[in-house]
């Protein structure tokens, strides 16, 4: 089972006192419909959070941005805790396949 819908808007925010790192993905400008959020903690840990408060620690198995879609394939304990195996969402303009690549790289290596 995939989840898609298509991002609109990409915005990260970065906090060095704290010591995290948060990327923002949302279907429209106003941030009001669909949104995942990727951030990694200041121990390097990853987690993903959802529009509905959904969160999952770490639990990224792969990811890819390929043909102006990004995928991201979920393992079983975080696909369970967000609903789904696998996003699958097309960028649209403004957001930059090559951008956010080079964020997802940063935030889940």
């Amino acid at each position: 089972m995939a989840t898609s819908w298509p991002i609109r808007l990409a915005a990260r925010e970065r906090d060095q006192q704290r010591g995290y790192e948060l990327l923002a993905l949302a279907d429209s400008l106003d941030r009001n419909g669909r949104v995942l959020l990727v951030q990694r903690g200041p121990d390097g840990a990853h987690a993903l959070a959802d529009e509905r408060g959904r969160t999952s620690y770490g639990g990224v198995a792969s990811w890819a941005v390929t043909g102006g879609v990004l995928t991201i394939e979920l393992d079983a304990d975080a696909a369970a805790a967000l609903g789904t195996e696998r996003f699958e969402l097309p960028l649209e303009p403004p957001v930059k396949a090559a951008d956010l690549a080079d964020q997802l790289r940063r935030l889940l290596a």
